[in-house]
């Protein structure tokens, strides 16, 4: 959780030093994915599949968020990939 905290933070200031802001679309998506591992992680004891395609720019701001988002999934258990 703390890389994604930091990847946010990468995000926020290459943002703020002139990168191009992400498509509302892609923020959303991302958002979601971490709610929904979130809810996963918290709602039951047994790990349970949820979506995890995480689309969007490979080269736009949130793509390491996007990497570490999926990485957590991945480590969180095999059915929250």
């Amino acid at each position: 959780m703390e890389r994604i905290v930091d990847a946010t933070t990468a995000a926020r200031i290459r943002i703020d030093h002139g990168a191009p802001a992400p498509d509302p679309a892609e923020a959303a998506a991302v958002e979601r994915e971490l709610r929904e591992l979130a809810d996963g992680l918290r709602g039951t004891d047994t790990l349970v599949e949820v979506r995890a395609e995480l689309p969007g720019d490979e080269n736009g701001v949130l793509a390491p968020l996007r990497r570490e988002v999926g990485a957590a999934r991945a480590i969180a258990g095999p059915d929250l990939r």
